[in-house]
């Protein structure tokens, strides 16, 4: 299955390159990144589903202050900022730009 992926990645891109153990190493971590990418994305949606109650009770009962708005902040701009990471890390362009240049030319 790895000289597989590391095959159509080098295909789709139509560079053509010896296949090494490091090369292949690399472009499996490379997928595993993509994976360490959703699986994060899904622990901070699950932690913002168990904690919602105690965030609604604990900070927005309360009145406004700097620390309020500073979690606010750290909270949600990184909320909002995930789906873009995240689909720009799995682009099938991303990938094939990056792969090639990590993996081949390097």
């Amino acid at each position: 299955m790895e000289t597989e992926m590391f095959s159509v990645i080098v295909n789709a891109s139509s560079t053509s390159t010896h296949l090494t153990p490091a090369l292949l190493q690399t472009a499996v971590h490379l997928q595993a990144s993509k994976y360490f990418q959703v699986a994060s994305g899904v622990i901070l949606i699950y932690d913002h589903l168990i904690t919602f109650g105690q965030e609604i009770e604990q900070i927005w009962t309360q009145p406004w202050t700097g620390a309020t708005l500073l979690f606010a902040l750290i909270r949600y701009i990184s909320t909002l900022q995930r789906p873009i990471i995240t689909a720009a890390f799995l682009s099938a362009e991303w990938s094939q730009h990056v792969y090639v240049k990590i993996v081949v030319e390097t």
